[in-house]
């Protein structure tokens, strides 16, 4: 599962470092999918049918890949005979939030929360039961139905983690986060990064020295970023000379109700000095924007936006995130400058400035970013590996 905005990318991007065999297959229709050109795409009616047909076909030599633990091919997997070899490309959203009723308690901060409990969460049906005694028992079989499609939702996702061959990602700490969680998890680590652009379409470093200052505000239209506890820390800044710029051009549409609100409560604290970007532009464009930027804003508490906070620190702007991420603790143990997102409550206007002002990103840092996001050897490595699957 990815945006659609972003798929030709993504393939492309993977098309440069795997195997000439890869299949890409979409469920639905071409004309639905105003932003899918690539022509190695194939669209598919019915993704059950297409993986029916698909697993008839395997042999046992053969190795499955998966780039999206996505909830239709979970049967697929665990139905596979054992000496299918079984890989993920990690992402993250597919694991660390999903069941989202499940994980919301972990990923989202107290204002966005509040805000998912109240809009999306679908919760149990209960009886009152002042007007007949035997609700209790009523209200606690719907308790137990509405919970049990949930628990084994995340039951089924584990059992695919446990399947597992390989786990490729740039980030042993999420593996580690996994393998804590999920008994049964040994699948071997393989050093992996998607695409992101860093080598070839990146602008320029670039800091400004100028009194203003111009937030970025994470990455995306889901909950994960907490846009509403984001923007209520920053609103301490609200009457000083700055702009946020927030990207909104993917993940929940932009009529949805989570959007609508990021904007309504960023124009409410800040007026005009609030710029939601909904439009979607190619991935050039929308770095040439990071030039305009002072300080980077990323209050993510899962493995998220690796690529936009790469490309923010190889450009000299300062990064501020939240600790409780597996990204922070990478990038900390890294000694890559990047802070946490409570100096931003303790931070005077003044303070901010002098901080981004004496922010120092160097030649060692932007080696040890390539060596995390652009280590050639790793990648020759994982073509071989992918040419030999």
């Amino acid at each position: 599962m990815i945006d659609d905005k972003f798929i030709d990318d993504f393939i492309t991007d993977n098309e440069l470092q795997g195997s000439i065999n890869n299949i890409f297959i979409i469920e639905g229709v071409r004309e639905n999918m105003k932003f899918v050109k690539h022509p190695s795409i194939s669209f598919v009616l019915s993704l059950p049918e297409y993986l029916f047909k698909l697993k008839n076909s395997l042999i046992n030599t053969d190795k499955i890949f998966i780039h999206w633990l996505h909830e239709g091919i979970i049967d697929f997997i665990l139905t596979l005979n054992k000496k299918i070899k079984v890989g993920l490309f990690f992402w993250g959203g597919d694991i660390v939030e999903d069941p989202e009723e499940l994980y919301r308690k972990f990923n989202l901060e107290s204002l966005t929360l509040n805000f998912y409990n109240n809009n999306y969460l679908k919760k149990p049906v209960y009886f009152r039961i002042y007007k007949n005694p035997i609700n209790i028992l009523r209200n606690y079989k719907n308790y137990i139905s509405f919970h049990k499609p949930i628990l084994d939702r995340l039951a089924r996702k584990n059992e695919v983690l446990k399947r597992l061959d390989y786990f490729l990602h740039w980030n042993q700490l999420d593996y580690t986060w996994i393998k804590k969680r999920v008994k049964g998890f040994n699948a071997e680590f393989i050093p992996h990064c998607y695409g992101l652009g860093l080598d070839k379409e990146l602008p320029e470093l670039e800091i400004r020295k100028k009194d203003s200052i111009v937030f970025w505000l994470g990455n995306s239209a889901t909950l994960a970023n907490n846009h509403l506890d984001a923007l209520k820390v920053l609103g301490r800044y609200k009457k000083e000379d700055i702009k946020i710029l927030c990207p909104l051009s993917y993940g929940e549409a932009v009529e949805g109700p989570y959007i609508q609100e990021v904007i309504k409560y960023g124009k409410e604290l800040f007026g005009t000095k609030f710029v939601s970007l909904c439009d979607y532009m190619p991935r050039k464009e929308y770095y040439k924007l990071f030039r305009e930027v002072d300080i980077v804003v990323m209050w993510h508490n899962r493995t998220q936006a690796a690529g936009n906070v790469a490309a923010f620190l190889k450009m000299g702007k300062q990064v501020y995130m939240q600790p409780k991420s597996t990204l922070y603790k990478l990038f900390k143990l890294k000694y890559l400058p990047v802070s946490p997102t409570s100096f931003l409550e303790k931070l005077d206007f003044q303070e901010l400035k002098k901080a981004n002002h004496t922010y120092n990103f160097t030649k060692i840092h932007a080696i040890t970013l390539d060596e995390i996001f652009l280590n050639q050897t790793e990648k020759v490595a994982l073509l071989q590996f992918l040419n030999n699957a």
